[in-house]
C-alpha cells in the first residue's frame, strides 16, 4: 500500500512539476539559454554547461508542452468564444427578432392606431361629404323652387302684361272707334286742298268739305297743346301752321314788333279806301297772335288789309272759346299759292274743339286773298289801285307805271271785285262794331297819364275791348306798329 501511495506521490509531484515547468518554461528557457552561454562561454565548467543543458531541453519540452496546452486551451477559448458569440448572435438575433416582432407589433400597433385614425377621418371625410352632398341638394332645391317662383311670377306678370296690353288695346280701339265715329271728317282727306277755292260774289269765304275739317282721328284726340310752323318751300313761300291752342300757350304779353319781317311777295303799296293808312298788305298770321304768340317768320304770310280782317273773325271765336272754356282747340291754316307764284290766293283755315267734340268750335274754310278795288299780280306781289283819301293827304299808286308789265296769267280779273257784304255766320261771333266817341271826345277818361296817346293797357282799364280797329275814335291816339290796321291783336 505505502509502495503505491509512494508511486502515486511521486507521479503526483512529477505532474505538479511537470505542470510547473510548462508554466515557466518560457522563463526557464530564456535563464537556462543564458547559463548555457555564461558556462560555455564566459566561464566554461562542464557540470553547469550539462546542467544548463538539460535546463534547455527541459524547458523546450515544456515550453511545447505549454504550448499544445496554450492551444487547446485557445481551442477551448475560441470555441468558447465561438459559443459565446454565437449565442450573443442568437440572443441577439433573438433580440433582434423580439425587437422586430416588439416592432412589429408596435408597428401593427400604429397601423392599426393609423387605421382607426384613418377610418375615423375617413367616415369624418365621408359624414362631410354627406353633409356638402346634402347642404348643395338643399341649395338647388332651394335655388330650383326660387326658379319655380320666379317663372310663375314672371308668367303672371307677363299674363297681367298682357292682360293689361290688352285690355289697353281694347280702350285704344274703343277709343279710336268713338274718335273715328265722332269724327265728322268721313273723307280719306287729312290735309287741306292745295288748290285754291273759287268764291262766289258777294261772299267773303266757303266752306269746305260740309265745314267738317279735315283732321284725322289722332288730330282731333291729342291732349297736349303745341305750335308747329311748317318749313318754308324752296321759293321762301310759306306752308301749312298746325296748333292745339289752349289757354296754357296763349300769350299773356303784347306782342313785339314785326315790321322788320317781309314775307314772300311782299311789295307793299298804299291805296284809297282801304283803311289803316291805306296800306294794302298786313304781315297776316298763319295762326293768330292771340291764340299762341307766335310771331316766327314761317307764321307770317303776306295778306292784303281785306283778307286779314276776315281771318281775325275766326281767330276771335277760337280764341274767345278756350278763353271762357278753357278747352282745346286743333287748328291749322294752310296757304295756297298757285304755281310759282310767290303770294298766296287764299288759305284754308280749319278748327275743331276736342273736349266737346266740335260742337264748340268746327270750321273748314277758304278765305280768298284779296282786297276790294285792287289788282294784285300774285307772280311778285305788285297792284294797281285808287289813288288815296284827301284828308291822309295825296296817295300816289307806287306801281302804277308797272301795271303794264304785269303777268296777265297770274292777276286775278281786271275788274275790281266789290267789297263783299258781311255774311251772318252760324258760329263765329262777328266783328265788334265801331264804338263811338263819347261825348264830347272825353280823352281823359282813358289817358290815364295826360299824355295824349293811349296803350293798350289803358284802353282795356277803360273798359274796351281788343282789338281796337283803325276806325275806331281811339285808333288815332295808339301805336299801330305794323301798320295792320288794328292794336291789340
Amino acid at each position: 500500500m505505502k509502495k503505491y501511495l509512494k508511486w502515486f506521490a511521486i507521479i503526483i509531484g512529477l505532474l505538479m512539476a511537470f505542470s510547473v515547468l510548462i508554466v515557466v518554461s518560457p522563463f526557464t528557457l530564456v535563464i537556462s539559454l543564458i547559463a548555457l552561454w555564461f558556462f560555455t562561454k564566459k566561464k566554461p565548467n562542464e557540470k553547469f554547461r550539462k546542467f544548463a543543458k538539460n535546463s534547455v531541453i527541459a524547458s523546450i519540452v515544456g515550453l511545447v508542452f505549454f504550448t499544445l496546452m496554450g492551444n487547446s486551451e485557445s481551442e477551448e477559448i475560441n470555441v468558447a468564444s465561438d459559443q459565446a458569440t454565437e449565442q450573443v448572435v442568437v440572443a441577439e438575433e433573438d433580440n433582434e427578432e423580439n425587437t422586430e416582432e416588439v416592432d412589429s407589433q408596435e408597428i401593427d400597433f400604429e397601423e392599426e392606431e393609423d387605421d382607426e385614425d384613418d377610418e375615423e377621418k375617413r367616415l369624418a371625410e365621408e359624414q362631410k361629404q354627406r353633409e356638402q352632398y346634402q347642404k348643395l341638394q338643399e341649395q338647388k332645391q332651394a335655388e330650383q323652387k326660387e326658379q319655380e317662383l320666379k317663372k310663375e311670377q314672371q308668367k303672371k306678370e307677363q299674363e297681367e302684361l298682357k292682360k293689361q296690353e290688352e285690355l289697353e288695346r281694347k280702350e285704344q280701339e274703343e277709343r279710336e272707334k268713338e274718335i273715328a265715329e265722332a269724327n265728322p271728317n268721313k273723307s280719306s282727306d287729312t290735309k287741306a286742298p292745295n288748290k285754291p277755292v273759287e268764291v262766289p260774289q258777294g261772299k267773303e269765304d266757303v266752306k269746305v268739305n260740309n265745314n267738317i275739317p279735315f283732321f284725322s282721328n289722332e288730330d282731333i284726340s291729342s291732349t297736349e297743346v303745341y305750335h308747329r310752323n311748317g318749313s318754308l318751300d324752296s321759293l321762301g313761300r310759306e306752308t301749312a301752321a298746325n296748333a292745339v291752342v289752349g289757354v296754357d300757350i296763349m300769350p299773356a304779353e303784347e306782342r313785339g314788333s314785326i315790321g322788320h319781317i317781309e314775307p314772300s311777295g311782299w311789295n307793299q303799296a298804299r291805296y284809297a279806301n282801304i283803311g289803316s293808312g291805306g296800306w294794302l298788305y298786313n304781315r297776316s298770321h298763319l295762326i293768330g297772335h292771340q291764340m299762341t304768340g307766335n310771331d316766327d317768320r314761317e307764321n307770317l304770310m303776306t295778306g292784303t288789309r281785306w283778307f286779314n280782317m276776315r281771318m281775325l273773325e275766326y281767330e276771335n271765336w277760337v280764341a274767345n272759346y278756350v278763353e271762357s272754356t278753357e278747352n282745346l282747340v286743333r287748328y291749322r291754316v294752310t296757304p295756297v299759292f298757285e304755281g310759282n307764284n310767290l303770294v298766296a290766293s287764299g288759305a284754308y283755315m280749319e278748327a275743331f274743339s276736342i273736349e266737346d267734340n266740335g260742337e264748340g268750335v268746327m270750321f273748314n274754310i277758304y278765305v280768298p286773298n284779296i282786297q276790294p278795288g285792287v289788282e294784285i299780280n300774285y307772280a311778285n306781289g305788285s297792284s294797281v289801285g285808287p289813288a288815296g283819301p284827301a284828308e291822309e293827304g295825296e296817295i300816289t299808286n307806287y306801281n302804277g307805271n308797272k301795271s303794264n308789265s304785269s303777268s296777265s296769267s297770274s292777276k286775278k280779273p281786271a275788274t275790281p271785285t266789290p267789297a263783299p257784304k258781311t255774311e251772318k255766320k252760324p258760329a263765329p261771333a262777328p266783328a265788334p262794331k265801331p264804338e263811338e266817341k263819347p261825348a264830347g271826345g272825353d280823352l281823359s277818361s282813358v289817358d290815364a297819364n295826360g299824355n295824349g296817346k293811349v296803350t293798350i293797357q289803358e284802353a282795356k282799364d277803360a273798359g274796351y275791348s281788343m282789338p281796337i280797329y283803325s276806325d275806331h275814335w281811339l285808333y288815332q291816339y295808339m301805336d299801330d306798329r305794323n301798320n295792320n290796321g288794328m292794336v291789340g291783336e
